[in-house]
């Protein structure tokens, strides 16, 4: 909590008004950490039990509201969204959104068995939204299909497929889709691996790049083992000029989009694509009113490579834009605090923005398995006639009519395999996860009963 605080009081000096905006705060909301997102993620060190009034007492702000929010990597935009409609509304005109992790540090204690008490109690009301909604069922949990370094490879290798690319050029590619990330991590301060790594030492699987879920290396996983936190303030125009917050402190968001695909990996009809990232950009540039190519800079959530390559194909983004496709250096590199990884994107967009004047710069955060979208495009241009933020409802409508392709959870015969993955514990294979299509085109999962050569293919299922 004190970390997050320094982060929100950071965020409240940029303002160039820091007490008076302080005391102005309406609402504080703390992007869920993620020892209450996974169970497995829980520790003995104690937490606050009410993380926004925590950050609110160390700020000596007196908010009517303090929001903890569900889990997701979508989450710090998506709530930022809705924090700009409800000031649209005048239902607020100035709030706090800050996300912290401390896992790297936890991870320190536990290996070394210090004692730590992070335990506080703080008195107030707090919103609790509560997880949220869970991306697997029991089938694919079943199949072991439910985590994320388990799901987005089998994502990559329906990727592969499409693409007709052998193993090596795919391990190839996607290095060369990552390397960029590294080298812009080695330079930003706040990273934390500063490391520019090779497109050999991210496609080869061996040593520090050991395989965690065939194809991934550990270098093209996320990095969650970070201490990071971040803060952003969002408040109306008036509220701004009434504070006395300088011209050129304001950034405005002037497109943004929610939309979710079908939740569950089995419903959606190819892996490969994303119907709900390609809405997600269609609705932020059309509230924007621009296109991609106006765009000075962007920051694709890139959890793992196919995060990235799913999404910006679907804006229309190739994977070698000069712009880059990252501006922080990504979640392997840069670090993936929890759910909270695409704030310090936000952060870094304001920044972008304010250096240069009257560019344009995007924010796309992802949760789940590339099934929750949101984008947010920033720009110091100030915002003319009524801001509107386009109704998540809207788009989400057209995802939910999408035919669901046919299931079958007791399969029998041959079938044609549409994506799989190996997982490893430590350098050995653990298990296996197949999808496919029978001979009535009807979908089917599988697990363990592998031959696998592991450098190369799947050359037998059972």
């Amino acid at each position: 909590m004190d970390y997050c605080a320094e982060a929100a009081r950071r965020a409240l000096v940029e303002s160039g008004v820091e007490t008076r905006l302080a005391r102005a705060l309406q609402s504080i909301t703390v992007v869920r950490m993620f020892e209450d997102s996974n169970p497995g993620r829980s520790h003995d060190f104690g937490r606050s039990n009410n993380p926004p009034r925590s950050v609110a007492r160390r700020l000596g702000a007196k908010p009517a509201e303090a929001i903890y929010t569900t889990a997701g990597g979508e989450t710090p935009q998506r709530k930022l969204n809705e924090l700009c409609e409800r000031i649209s509304r005048g239902e607020l005109d100035c709030a706090l959104l800050c996300g912290v992790e401390n896992i790297a540090t936890v991870r320190h204690l536990q290996r070394t068995e210090f004692e730590a008490d992070f335990g506080e109690d703080v008195e107030g009301s707090l919103e609790d939204e509560g997880f949220g909604t869970w991306w697997f069922d029991r089938h694919q949990l079943g199949h072991r299909a439910a985590a994320p370094i388990h799901c987005y490879p089998l994502l990559e290798h329906a990727i592969r497929r499409e693409l007709g690319n052998s193993m090596d050029q795919h391990l190839e590619m996607m290095a060369r889709l990552f390397a960029p990330f590294s080298e812009v991590a080695a330079n930003n301060p706040y990273a934390y691996r500063q490391e520019a790594f090779t497109v050999q030492e991210l496609a080869e699987p061996t040593g520090r790049n050991r395989l965690i879920s065939h194809p991934y290396g550990r270098l093209l996983n996320a990095r969650d083992s970070v201490d990071l936190a971040s803060a952003v303030v969002v408040m109306s125009y008036g509220r701004a000029r009434e504070l006395g917050v300088a011209s050129d402190r304001l950034v405005f968001l002037h497109g943004c989009a929610d939309v979710s695909d079908k939740v569950l990996l089995l419903e959606r009809e190819a892996f490969h694509r994303s119907a709900a990232a390609r809405l997600m950009a269609e609705t932020a540039f059309e509230m924007a009113g621009i296109g991609p190519d106006e765009l000075s800079t962007l920051d694709l959530y890139s959890c793992f490579p196919s995060a990235v390559r799913i999404v910006a194909r679907e804006m229309g983004v190739t994977d070698d834009d000069s712009r880059g496709l990252t501006t922080t250096g990504g979640l392997p590199y840069f670090g993936g605090p929890g759910n909270s990884y695409s704030l310090h994107a936000i952060a870094e967009a304001v920044e972008r923005s304010r250096a240069e004047p009257g560019t344009y710069h995007w924010v796309s955060a992802n949760g789940g398995n590339v099934n929750k979208q949101s984008a947010g495009i920033y720009s110091t241009r100030p915002w003319t006639g009524i801001w509107e933020r386009p109704d998540p409802a809207d788009a989400q409508s057209r995802i939910d009519a999408l035919p669901l392709p046919a299931l079958t959870l007791e399969p029998e015969g041959s079938a044609t395999i549409e994506t799989y993955t190996v997982a490893f514990a430590g350098d050995t294979p653990d298990f296996g996860i197949v999808i496919g299509r029978d001979e009535r085109d009807c979908r089917r999962g599988a697990h363990d009963g592998w031959s696998v050569d592991l450098q190369r293919e799947v050359t037998d299922v059972k």
